[in-house]
């Protein structure tokens, strides 16, 4: 019985390519945003492309994805440079994550979810 609940967990971990970049996050952690492209991914209804060591295919930039995934995991780093954030946020946008602009956003958007759980 442990076992099996030891193979559910580890299912629940997802080795992701994107753009050539390694990443590994829970799938809990992908599927923060209900209605997001990473929710619907990653929900199970559609197979995932894999790469030829397992891990799940994005075609994306990857090192935008890095700012993407520490996100969703509750960190927020706002990058300094003018056409990073605006890279950023159209990456977010694509994915359908409300990455916030400034720290307010971040408050604003954690307060929205926080009053959805009541």
């Amino acid at each position: 019985m442990e076992d099996h609940k030891a193979e559910e967990e580890l299912l629940d971990i997802l080795r992701l390519n994107v753009g050539g970049c390694i990443y590994t996050a829970r799938r809990e952690s992908l599927c923060r945003f209900k209605d997001s492209m990473l929710a619907s991914m990653f929900s199970g209804r559609f197979p995932l492309k894999k790469d030829e060591s397992g891990a799940c295919v994005i075609d994306r930039d990857g090192h935008l994805f890095k700012y993407l995934l520490d996100y969703l995991h509750g960190e927020v780093h706002i990058p300094t440079d003018e056409q990073t954030r605006v890279s950023l946020q159209e990456e977010a946008d694509y994915f359908g994550i409300p990455y916030p602009y400034s720290l307010s956003d971040h408050l604003a958007n954690e307060m929205e979810t926080y009053s959805l759980r009541l």
